[in-house]
């Protein structure tokens, strides 16, 4: 019984930190999206880069998103909730596999 719990932390763990590093480079493309876009240069491969990241996190959480005028992307989801990714992420939260 310990150890299957310590193979299920562990795995909480790494989906935890996978969805935490997905949710990172989100935040780096928002970024990216809103400082080339209000120059009104395209933003068209950072945004296809977001998309793939965007993806990849769909196979962990069920989630929506909503993009802003400045191109950033805001996601609603069951297991949180962020007003934007990229003021969020600055603030340093994260997920944890705590209680939500």
């Amino acid at each position: 019984l310990n150890t299957y719990q310590t193979s299920l932390n562990t795995e909480v763990k790494k989906q935890v930190d996978t969805i935490n590093d997905l949710v990172g480079k989100i935040k780096e493309l928002n970024r990216d999206i809103q400082k080339y876009e209000a120059t009104g240069e395209p933003a068209n491969d950072y945004r296809d880069k977001r998309n793939e990241y965007l993806d990849e996190l769909s196979q962990y959480i069920t989630f929506e998103t909503n993009e802003q005028p400045d191109g950033t992307v805001m996601i609603y989801s069951d297991i949180f909730w962020t007003q934007s990714i990229s003021i969020s992420l600055q603030r340093n939260t994260k997920v944890t596999h705590t209680n939500f």
